[in-house]
């Protein structure tokens, strides 16, 4: 709803795009120092209560201060404080539950967050068909708060805690984050890895990449920025599209609520595509997928403007099962090639190439809507998913089938 928030109070498509930027920004770092601050101080309901508290205090100063200013200095404190609980979160699941459980209970526990995603879009969707949007804030304020009541309850710290340096090698807790990302993508890609490479890493991983050790990584992480990118051209400015396509606002939840369904279908049942056609096809399949997905939307934008929200409940939906789709397979593929080498300077690669993507995405996604249209931005979105998807083959070229991977 924070989109229509932004038009409701007088912005524009660059102003939505602007805040996007904003919040983007501020999640990487923020996850960084999250990470370090859960590992010098062991308890983990504090996290939460934090993050908690937090999230419904600014939906109330949201509410109150209803300025593009405050707005946007608001979203960012929202980025901050929302990845508070996300390495305790993680954390606490490896250390309440044994090793063999931890699969299982990560898809449990990012199904149920899920689930409560779709069942806010529901209820945002009749709460905006009867009741002004703004008080909707109100409402998210008080699922907040009891969320923290909940937690304060519920969340114990066990005897025995681990370090966020567990999660950086665990493909468990990278799959987590990366399928939370039908709830928050921007958030998700900001969690992947716990701290920021150094200088020493940088270089390390520069001379591996110019001598070609690390081909197919490489091409696997530039296919990475380019699809994030895409993205995030695409999505951010996909709210204020349909609104100023005319469509009212509990059809834009509803949109929205078919994408976040069909994701959580997508989630449960990678497994399934990737026995039958293999993890390659199933990365290189859901591109495809995607790509004419955003092609026919921007298609829909120019000549079909009277069908417009029945081409995108269908469009849209359709784009997220292709990104779960994608988000999943390469992330298994991502972990394939890992082996031992380097195992955190490689995925704070892959996270930084992905956050940038998503940066520079959000933040040009404005303009381009604004000056040159909806559809040129779709066009531009499609295009960078086939550039992506050419990477995404060559990656695999390289790689070689999953078994002569180190």
């Amino acid at each position: 709803m924070l989109p229509l928030y932004v038009l409701r109070l007088g912005g524009t498509v660059v102003d939505v795009t602007t805040i996007s930027a904003i919040y983007n920004l501020v999640v990487i770092p923020s996850s960084i120092f999250w990470g370090t601050v859960t590992d010098r101080i062991p308890r983990r309901r504090e996290f939460f209560q934090l993050s908690y508290l937090g999230m419904g205090v600014i939906c109330v100063a949201m509410f109150e201060l209803r300025s593009l200013f405050w707005l946007a200095a608001l979203y960012g404190l929202l980025a901050f404080v929302l990845v508070a609980n996300g390495p305790a979160a993680n954390l606490l699941i490896m250390e309440s539950t044994d090793k063999a459980s931890w699969m299982s209970t990560f898809a449990n526990f990012s199904l149920i967050a899920n689930l409560g995603a779709a069942a806010g879009l529901l209820v945002g969707l009749v709460w905006s068909s009867y009741i002004p949007l703004d008080l909707f804030l109100i409402f998210c304020s008080v699922c907040s708060y009891c969320s923290l009541v909940l937690a304060s309850l519920l969340v114990k710290t066990p005897t025995i805690t681990l370090e966020t340096a567990n999660l950086r090698f665990s493909p468990r807790t990278l799959f987590s984050n990366l399928y939370h990302v039908v709830t928050n993508s921007l958030q998700a890609m900001g969690t992947l890895s716990s701290r920021a490479l150094s200088v020493r890493e940088f270089r390390r991983l520069y001379r591996s990449m110019i001598a070609g050790a690390a081909k197919g990584r490489t091409l696997l992480f530039y296919s990475s920025f380019f699809y994030m990118l895409s993205y995030a051209l695409m999505v951010t400015s996909y709210v204020p599209f349909l609104s100023a396509s005319g469509v009212i606002d509990s059809a834009i939840f509803a949109v929205t609520l078919g994408s976040v369904i069909l994701q959580i279908i997508a989630y449960r049942s990678l497994t399934l595509f990737t026995r039958r056609i293999g993890e390659a096809r199933t990365a290189v399949y859901s591109v495809v997928l995607a790509g004419m997905s955003m092609f026919l939307i921007g298609v829909s934008a120019q000549f079909l403007q009277n069908l417009v929200l029945a081409m995108n409940l269908l469009l849209y939906s359709v784009f997220g099962f292709a990104f779960a789709l994608w988000n999943s397979s390469t992330s298994v593929t991502l972990f394939s090639t890992l082996g031992g080498e380097k195992q955190a300077g490689m995925l704070g690669a892959y996270t930084a190439l992905s956050g940038l993507g998503l940066v520079i995405g959000s933040a040009i996604s404005g303009p381009v809507s604004f000056y040159l249209g909806y559809p040129i931005n779709f066009t531009v979105s499609s295009l960078l998913m086939v550039l992506a998807l050419l990477i995404l083959e060559g990656a695999f070229k390289a790689l070689g089938p999953r078994e002569d991977r180190p």
